[in-house]
């Protein structure tokens, strides 16, 4: 199988309660996220974990320019630069051509266009448009700043497709390693809310938590050929990335279905981590369909509403429970992360405990 496995062999995170993998720990076992409420200008509250205008001293005595990046760029590069540190990547010289960035986003650069946009025109000149902020005003600006800082020159993408955007950047990424179009892809999501996209927010209470989060989930997805090639150790590695699954239906149907596709036992799994805000919801369509010692989780409701960055935080979430277990999910060798795409789709990453350490 060597050469043929793809590894996580590093994560990070961005969230309201810190920076950091540890950090998503503190809030699943610290229960119910509970946040300050905003008012919007329609006199409607939301309540939303704040991460706001980040510092991080390791990324900015890094990289110079870390003045520069917008609040949501800067969300992206921290938990990027925790992951490509973890791995080992920036560690070693050289070597970056093969290395590239997808991430995903639902609402993206709304801020910094919204800034862009409050310029005046006196005179035949146009005053307040600054060019720094307008560098911030395509979604893509967080995979940008990453590429450019550690001069990852593989490929660079950036999703935006509603809450599975950053399971769709996995869902991609695999394709892309799997084609040895890539050695290894910092993969994830980022989010940043801003007051127009409270005013503009319609919730859908099925899929969609009422607590808003702000941050960022990243992992390091490669290829194990190259990740040996390179000196890695597997006692390292997170997890491997059995793969991606894209389906269609209800998420009692689509579950079997996408393990079915991806060659894996039901009885092979010990957590399913489902986007819902409602746990008795999750009993109730997926309860009778699981086997026993199945950890059925519906995450949302302890780290709130992430959005397009949901799917990279969830896979953090995983991945923080396989390493505070030692010992596999609930003694079983995989996991499912979920997240709703669009319509009637649905994406499951499968992390499978690395084998061979």
């Amino acid at each position: 199988m060597t050469g043929e496995r793809l590894l996580v062999t590093g994560i990070g995170a961005v969230t309201w309660n810190g920076l950091g993998v540890e950090a998503v720990g503190r809030a699943l076992n610290g229960g119910a996220a509970t946040f300050p409420s905003e008012e919007t200008s329609e006199g409607q509250s939301v309540p939303i974990g704040r991460v706001g205008r980040l510092r991080d001293t390791d990324a900015a005595s890094f990289y110079p320019r870390w003045g520069q990046l917008d609040t949501y760029s800067r969300y992206g590069f921290s938990a990027a630069r925790m992951a490509l540190e973890e791995s080992g990547i920036l560690a070693q010289e050289g070597g970056r051509d093969r290395i590239g960035v997808l991430l995903g986003t639902a609402f993206g650069c709304i801020e910094e266009n919204q800034r862009f946009d409050r310029y005046e025109v006196e005179d035949g000149v146009v005053r307040g448009a600054s060019p720094l902020v307008f560098k911030g005003t395509v979604d893509n600006a967080p995979a940008g700043w990453i590429a450019v800082a550690w001069k990852l020159q593989g490929p660079n993408a950036t999703f935006v497709s509603g809450d599975g955007a950053a399971l769709e950047a996995l869902w991609s990424a695999e394709g892309l390693l799997r084609a040895n179009r890539a050695e290894a892809l910092v993969v994830g999501g980022v989010e940043r809310f801003v007051d127009l996209h409270l005013r503009l927010r319609r919730r859908d209470a099925s899929r969609q938590g009422e607590t808003l989060s702000e941050g960022s989930g990243v992992a390091i997805v490669e290829r194990e050929d190259a990740f040996l090639r390179r000196g890695g150790d597997l006692a390292e590695v997170r997890a491997e990335l059995v793969g991606v699954a894209r389906t269609t239906g209800q998420l009692g149907d689509a579950l079997p279905s996408a393990l079915k596709g991806l060659g894996v036992s039901l009885g092979d799994v010990g957590l399913v981590s489902v986007a819902s805000p409602s746990e008795d919801e999750l009993l109730s369509e997926l309860g009778n369909a699981l086997p026993e010692r199945v950890e059925l989780v519906a995450d949302k409701v302890r780290l709130g509403e992430f959005h397009g960055a949901w799917g990279g935080v969830a896979l953090c979430a995983a991945l923080y429970r396989l390493g505070a277990s030692g010992a596999g999910w609930n003694g079983r060798p995989h996991a499912v992360v979920h997240a709703f795409g669009e319509g009637r789709e649905n994406f499951f990453a499968v992390l499978r405990e690395v084998s061979g350490r």
